[in-house]
């Protein structure tokens, strides 16, 4: 994996040199990380929204085709929902208002990609490529304790939940699949309005951790796993400025 990081940090340095560079990016957005919950029916991951942001340079080799490297910032964290039942039997939830942050990286990326001009004014685009993680660094260690009173909205029914997060931990995952497809809108000769959206995937685990809870009603300690795969999908917006023409 350190190869191929290396081979990405030479496109990267090769794309960037002299002459060679049509144009340069900035460009950051909402995402939506996908985190996968094991051994446990009771507890359940939510959809939740982060950011990311990052920095390209594009080479352009015919007219439609081009080539794009650059460095991402991606912080990662999960949300959950807890699910008990009290001695009435009536479900009780709790938790899903919590952040749980995990880990943070900075990320290489290299594309390959097709364009076509629409219009005089608007131009779309679709790529793909790989991004391998630089730097990767737990956000949150150790154990982490939580008290909450899980509730049940419509009836009312409440009790207190303890709940404790531990042994978070990073996985050997370091490579992640993406796919772009997005529009430009001229503003100027030189500049460029960016709106896109992309889709992201690894087989590999990038992050796992463990939880622990109980309930007055359900004083049994119950577990649950938590992983993350960098599955996820974005909606970003950025700036696009021609340097060089092609």
């Amino acid at each position: 994996m350190r190869i191929l990081t290396s081979i990405l940090f030479l496109a990267i340095v090769n794309i960037s040199y002299g002459q060679s560079i049509h144009y340069f990016r900035v460009q950051m957005g909402p995402k939506m990380e996908n985190y996968e919950v094991l051994n446990n029916d009771n507890v359940k991951a939510l959809s939740h929204v982060d950011v990311g942001a990052g920095l390209l340079v594009g080479k352009r080799f015919t007219e439609n085709f081009f080539a794009e490297a650059g460095v991402f910032k991606n912080d990662y964290s999960a949300k959950f929902e807890i699910t008990t039942k009290n001695q009435d039997g009536i479900e009780l939830k709790s938790f899903s208002d919590q952040l749980y942050p995990t880990y943070n990286t900075a990320q290489a990326v290299i594309f390959g990609g097709y364009r076509s001009e629409y219009s005089e004014k608007w131009t779309w685009y679709a790529q793909g490529g790989v991004q391998s993680i630089l730097t990767k660094k737990l956000e949150r260690e150790g154990s982490q304790f939580f008290y909450e009173i899980a509730k049940n909205e419509a009836s009312g029914d409440a009790e207190q939940i303890e709940v404790i997060a531990f042994s978070n931990g990073l996985g050997p995952g370091n490579l992640i699949f993406r796919a772009d497809a997005g529009l430009y809108r001229s503003m100027s000769e030189h500049l460029a309005l960016e709106m896109s959206v992309s889709g992201r995937f690894s087989n590999l685990v990038f992050n796992e951790f463990e939880i622990e809870y109980f309930s007055q009603s359900e004083p049994q300690k119950k577990r649950a796993v938590l992983q993350n795969n960098a599955k996820s999908i974005s909606f970003n917006i950025g700036l696009k400025y021609k340097i060089n023409d092609y």
